[in-house]
């Protein structure tokens, strides 16, 4: 108990060691020592904006605290601003835009603009980022952005407009980023990882082939849409539109897998919700690209009802939260197991609380039209930062378990197919082994019979037989290690099975068999070792015979060894 108390203890530890460790690589990440130093400093264009919406009549604005309402689908909003007077090489502007056609002007002289042919074409426009460079001379000239909305309540306010030189610019926005970009590249990493172990546990129970199959596609959601929601792809890729529709795409299929991953604790009637559950979502999510795909209705549009959707699946994920940990308990043999499965619980748990507080503070500036929506995710990041830690818990737990597990069962077949007193294959093994030969492949059984072993039992005691025994199949061991089996069939009998080349070395094999008992008996004081055997081989009879039939070949050619040597030494003492 003592020791076990000490292995649990040193496996918690080091699980304890690991995830410090994550934690420390995720404090480093998101502060300020990895930041590389600017060239120029970065200039938030926030005050002094002349902002005019349609055909109302201008406002001066500070940016930061402009609420424009919702701006809907057609509507053009316009701000204009003085650029600052200083000398920056390489200049660009960083601007936010929410599905809108943008255009840029200095002096009245458009310089950029985005979207206008994609617009054209019908097609869905991203929300996100631009960076834009500036044309010569743009220092102290009047700046104005036009956006046109392109789609229904596009957005509801802006968010900054910064100055600064491009490459400062970009690796600001990384910088920004960077411990969205370790965690979504993490989750990733992870989940393929854990696609890459399916089949390993599909070999060795299939059944249980589910539960990791939803958690692993599940985290890659998860880190796509980490990805996505910070515009991280628009870096990989030279698809314009390719982060929006990521994190779109994986929001759309977060639902459904937690459903479905639900559905796989559960049982009864609430495993039928779940995975009806499971099946409206993934329908919807079908209906949805096949509407974005055909032009009909853009993917973002859905975002309302996919909210709805996974409030209702919320309550129904909490409600069989407790229920699914306490079954789980009952049924978990192994404490660490039972450990993982709280572990994981929590992250869940935890990441839905996250995502939801983040959902109400998107929907309810949205719908009233307090202000700019916020960018990125904060909540749902640090879900995914608590949900991260909990996977990589559950699958050191995980993992430390099935390590036991298989050790212990090991033993346990060790037990079951050793022969406990000379260590050798018991009867068991032994026949399995012949069962496992094949008839037309080379093999060989050789069948021992320890002589005078019930002569030393009756004048010297069973201990002492015990240990004749244990002496000759010490002598078997060293002889024929390594080969096929080597295995004690019970009382004083004995088999070893040769199979391949090993078959052609039987001969000097055996002779040297006869000089270790040989130098046995030079230092054996009670008793003499001597052994009768035969062999035989699948060579000698037709390949319709059965290994059975061998075996009893090579059994009555030791029997007719062992007679010869009793009609000898009868003769020699008559």
């Amino acid at each position: 108990m003592r020791d076990r108390l000490e292995k649990r203890n040193i496996t918690i530890g080091a699980i304890a060691v690991v995830l410090i460790g994550l934690m420390l690589v995720l404090i480093l990440f998101s502060s300020d020592v990895l930041d590389r130093p600017r060239r120029y400093a970065l200039v938030t264009l926030d005050e002094d904006w002349v902002v005019t919406r349609n055909d109302e009549a201008p406002k001066t604005e500070t940016l930061s605290a402009l609420s424009l309402g919702t701006v809907h689908n057609g509507e053009v909003f316009e701000m204009r601003t003085t650029l600052p007077k200083e000398s920056i090489r390489s200049a660009a502007l960083r601007i936010t835009i929410k599905q809108a056609v943008t255009e840029m002007f200095l002096d009245g002289e458009r310089f950029y603009v985005f979207g206008e042919e994609r617009h054209k074409e019908g097609k869905m426009l991203k929300r996100g980022f631009l960076t834009v460079p500036l044309p010569t001379g743009w220092e102290g000239k009047e700046l104005t952005i036009r956006l046109c909305a392109t789609e229904s309540k596009a957005f509801s306010g802006l968010g900054p407009v910064i100055l600064g030189n491009e490459q400062d610019l970009y690796d600001d926005f990384l910088e920004e980023r960077r411990l969205p970009m370790l965690l979504g590249i993490f989750l990733l990493v992870y989940s393929v990882f854990q696609l890459l172990w399916l089949p390993y546990l599909f070999f060795r129970g299939g059944k249980a082939i589910l539960n990791p199959l939803y958690s692993a596609l599940i985290t890659a959601v998860l880190g796509v849409y980490l990805l996505g929601n910070y515009d991280l792809f628009d870096i990989l890729s030279e698809y314009e539109s390719a982060s929006t529709i990521a994190e779109y795409a994986a929001l759309y299929l977060i639902p459904g897998l937690f459903s479905a991953y639900l559905g796989v604790l559960q049982k009864d009637r609430v495993k039928q919700i779940c995975n009806l559950c499971a099946l409206i979502d993934f329908v919807m999510v079908a209906a949805v690209f096949f509407l974005h795909a055909s032009g009909h209705v853009h993917l973002t549009l859905f975002l309302p009802v996919c909210y709805v959707v996974a409030l209702i699946e919320s309550l129904l994920f909490f409600a069989g939260l407790r229920k699914s940990v306490h079954r789980l308990q009952r049924n978990r043999n192994e404490e660490l197991d039972v450990l993982s499965d709280y572990a994981i619980f929590f992250g869940f748990f935890v990441f839905v609380v996250s995502a939801f507080i983040d959902v109400f503070f998107y929907l309810f500036i949205r719908i009233f039209g307090n202000g700019a929506t916020p960018d990125g995710a904060p909540f749902m990041m640090f879900g995914s930062m608590v949900f991260t830690i909990t996977l990589t818990a559950q699958f050191f737990l995980h993992g430390v378990s099935h390590l036991r597990a298989d050790v212990t069962r090991g033993r346990l077949e060790e037990r079951a197919y050793q022969d406990p007193l000379t260590g050798l294959a018991n009867r068991i093994r032994c026949e399995q082994k012949m069962m496992e030969l094949k008839i037309d492949e080379p093999f060989v059984i050789i069948s021992f019979d320890l002589d005078g072993l019930k002569a030393v039992n009756d004048s010297i005691g069973h201990a002492e037989g015990d240990r004749m025994l244990q002496g000759f199949a010490g002598a078997l061991k060293q002889c024929f290690e390594g080969m096929t089996l080597s295995g004690r069939m019970g009382g004083d009998e004995f088999l070893v099975i040769l199979t391949g080349t090993e078959c052609a070395v039987t001969d000097a094999k055996l002779r040297e068999l006869e000089h270790i008992l040989f130098n046995l008996n030079m230092e054996e004081p009670y008793f003499h070792y001597s052994v009768s055997y035969g062999y035989a081989s699948n060579t000698e009879t037709h390949f319709g015979n059965h290994v059975r039939d061998i075996y009893m070949l090579a059994d009555r050619r030791m029997y007719d060894m062992k007679r010869k040597r009793k009609a000898q030494k009868e003769a020699a003492n008559g």
